[in-house]
Parts: structure tokens; C-alpha cells; sequence
């Protein structure tokens, strides 16, 4: 469905942080989403015509969110991507329409930069769509092929010896501005991993070239240790 909508991009641009990436927006937009064609609004205006984008089924959303965290008596900001659905029900017009979530991707910009991170969730987004969900059909053999480029903060004291041992495929362990480079030049033959942990460790493989997902599922939490996610990834691959 969402292939035959116009996306709307609803940014909140009363947050300064939200107005500081506008450019890097607009950029990773233009490289990543080839879905259906998009146009970025702030929240106000798409309020003020909320009642005409509820009686239409013609346009999908994309929501830069914000969520705070109390559990742990501090309120970090979880930023995500939420790609999103307006589904009318025609049969009866007094019906209210639905709002139905499709897909959603963690930003993280402990690994990338903003206009790479951005790109990222994008692809997850998009790949879930053209997907139905993630699907790994071919990946573990496409795994086997690709250089796995591990974020340097997610390595901890392993040594590339440890890790060889415990993944024996290529890898290049690379700092944020090197996967970043990598992520907007969409360099041949590498995928990368992401781990995020909320609400639970999680560990995303992106291939880079096809801008597909080839892993999500489960992972362990970095403070046990990186090489417990790699055995994750290993036993996949198998």
C-alpha cells in the first residue's frame, strides 16, 4: 500500500535538534527513499490539515520521534523512525480513521553520522515494506561473501584474534567516520552490524550495496561481551 502513496515526512521543527538536521534530511531522503515519492512537512502544517489526510488513504507518514525513558529515574531520548499508515474504512464514513504503524527503526548515532544514520533507518524502513517484514532468504550465504564492518565502540577489549574466532568470515572493525563513509558511498561487498537496546538487545545486519536487512533478531548486552552477538551471527550464517 504504501508504494501508492505520497510519504509525508512530519518533522517537529519547534526542537532545535530536529531543525539542525534538516539538511542531512533532505539529503538522506533524496539517496535513500525510492519507494514512492515524499515531501517533508512540520508538525503544525500537517495539523492544520489533519481532516484532510484522514479522509484519504494516499499518504503514508514518516514520524521522527521522540521517547522518554523513566524507568531508571532519568528521561534519555530514544529517537526512532516510525513509517506509518492512514487506513480509511470507506464503508463507513463516520468511522474514525486508523492510524497503523508499518515499520520502525532506532537512531543511533553512537555508530554514524546523522545524514548516514539516517540513511540506515530509511533502508530498514523501506526493506520491511518491500518485504512484508524482515525476510533472510540468501543471507547467509550473502554474509559469507561480505566484509562485516564492526562499529569500534561495540568491540570492547576483544582483540581481532578473539573475534576471528568467534566469527571466521571477512570483518573490518571501523570508527563512526569510516562506516559512515561507507554507508553514503554505499560501498561494494560490506554489510555492517548495529546493536540497540530497546526495548531489548537487538542486533540489525544491513548489507550496504543492496540496502537490504540480512539479520534482526536477538542479541546479548555489550557489557557480557561482543563475542556472545558474533556466535548470534555465526550460528545464522550456518
Amino acid at each position: 500500500m504504501v508504494k501508492k502513496t505520497e510519504t509525508i515526512v512530519v518533522v517537529d521543527y519547534e526542537l532545535p535538534e530536529n531543525r539542525a538536521m534538516e539538511e542531512s534530511l533532505e539529503k538522506a531522503l533524496k539517496k535513500a527513499w525510492k519507494i514512492c515519492p515524499y515531501k517533508i512537512m512540520d508538525k503544525n502544517a500537517v495539523l492544520s490539515n489533519i481532516k484532510k489526510y484522514y479522509k484519504s488513504s494516499s499518504y503514508s507518514f514518516i514520524f521522527i520521534q521522540y521517547d522518554k525513558i523513566n524507568k531508571y529515574g532519568f528521561q534519555p531520548l530514544n529517537r526512532s523512525l516510525l513509517l506509518s499508515l492512514t487506513i480509511t474504512n470507506k464503508a463507513d464514513a463516520g468511522s474514525e480513521p486508523q492510524v497503523t504503524a508499518l515499520a520502525k527503526s532506532e537512531l543511533n548515532y553512537d555508530i554514524c553520522d546523522i545524514e548516514s544514520e539516517l540513511v540506515k533507518d530509511l533502508w530498514i524502513l523501506q526493506d520491511q515494506i518491500n518485504t512484508g517484514g524482515f525476510k533472510f532468504t540468501e543471507a547467509s550465504s550473502l554474509m559469507k561473501t561480505r566484509t562485516l564492518l564492526i562499529p569500534a565502540n561495540l568491540v570492547g577489549k576483544m582483540t581481532k584474534e578473539e573475534i576471528t574466532k568467534e566469527y571466521p568470515y571477512p570483518f573490518q572493525i571501523v570508527t563512526k567516520e569510516e562506516l559512515s563513509k561507507a554507508i553514503l558511498d554505499q560501498t561494494p561487498n560490506t554489510c555492517f552490524v548495529e546493536h540497540t537496546n530497546i526495548p531489548q538487545p537487538m542486533v540489525t545486519i544491513i548489507d550496504i550495496p543492496s540496502a537490504k536487512v540480512l539479520y534482526h533478531g536477538a542479541g546479548e548486552v555489550p557489557i557480557y561481551g561482543f563475542g556472545r552477538t558474533l556466535k548470534i551471527l555465526k550460528d545464522h550464517i550456518k
